[in-house]
């Protein structure tokens, strides 16, 4: 079988995301030659669930940071009144997950 795209570090594409023009040849080369998901899958050596999202929305989802419920405002006064305290009991008092505290100092 002949591949179009045949990845140089398999660790590479495991932590970028595909280009649109990327996904965009995958769909076209997938329409054209009539192949089915797992086949242009196998073709362009990318996932078959990969595949399946390109065809029902070709566009990433939008990164980004997440909204924090975390006060920056409580956590400074919570610094104050508590200097020594230690993350998990920031977290505790102010309601909100141990690295949610971590991020935000």
């Amino acid at each position: 079988m002949f591949f179009i795209a045949q990845p140089d570090n398999f660790d590479y594409n495991l932590e970028m995301a595909y280009s649109l023009d990327f996904r965009r040849k995958v769909l076209s080369v997938r329409e054209k030659k009539g192949l089915t998901i797992a086949e242009v899958a196998a073709r362009f050596d990318v996932g078959v669930a990969s595949v399946t999202r390109w065809v029902k929305n070709i566009h990433r989802k939008p990164q980004g940071f997440r909204q924090r419920k975390i006060d920056l405002d409580v956590l400074r006064q919570d610094i104050r009144d508590y200097p020594d305290a230690y993350q998990y009991e920031r977290a505790k008092r102010l309601g909100v997950a141990q690295n949610a505290i971590f991020l935000a100092l």
